[in-house]
């Protein structure tokens, strides 16, 4: 039963036309690079809205002591997030018109926080070598078939480098979702 929630959840409903935000996640990225600009890792944090929370919440805090401990993880871990790896873990990586496939992601941790929303964090590594400066690199997180709405928190998307990184925000004509209606918001860099 939990299962089936959670792909209800995050999955897109079978008739992509009527195909809708039904779940929203704020979104906060920070983007480790190497000397020459080449990303190292993603490490991510979504925080969701209060009705998604509420269902996870309700379901997997089985001692209801308003955290989610280890055991907890591991079942939302399995249950509640390892899907979205069908959906490239909602982060899309493009080196011109090639998308990365993230194979895997690492240290997932799902938490309470303010306002008993529920947040999802964990480490995105490429497993090719992409670099920032690379005109034709963009990154973005959403889901490419529109059931989750995702927003970046801009304030919280950062690189961790030594040198000096500018991030700019641009809508993504060049991959568009929901049959084409809508440009996904993604970010480019340069120094």
């Amino acid at each position: 039963m939990r299962r089936l929630l959670i792909i209800v959840a995050l999955l897109v409903i079978p008739v992509k036309a009527f195909a809708h935000p039904h779940v929203w996640v704020e979104a906060s990225a920070d983007i480790t690079l190497d000397k020459d600009g080449n990303i190292k890792t993603i490490k991510e944090k979504w925080i969701f809205d209060e009705f998604f929370s509420e269902s996870i919440i309700s379901v997997y805090d089985e001692d209801g002591d308003g955290k989610i401990n280890e055991a907890e993880n591991k079942v939302i871990e399995e249950e509640g997030f390892a899907n979205v790896g069908d959906y490239n873990f909602y982060t899309h990586i493009f080196d011109g018109k090639e998308e990365l496939k993230i194979e895997k992601v690492s240290g997932f941790r799902a938490n309470i926080v303010e306002e008993n929303l529920i947040a999802y964090e964990f480490e995105v590594k490429p497993t090719k070598k992409i670099n920032v400066l690379d005109k034709d690199v963009s990154i973005g997180l959403y889901d490419g078939e529109y059931y989750v709405e995702m927003t970046y928190d801009v304030k919280n998307i950062k690189t961790v480098s030594d040198g000096d990184y500018k991030i700019s925000y641009f809508e993504d004509e060049g991959h568009p979702t929901y049959m084409g209606l809508v440009f996904p918001r993604s970010i480019r860099m340069s120094k």
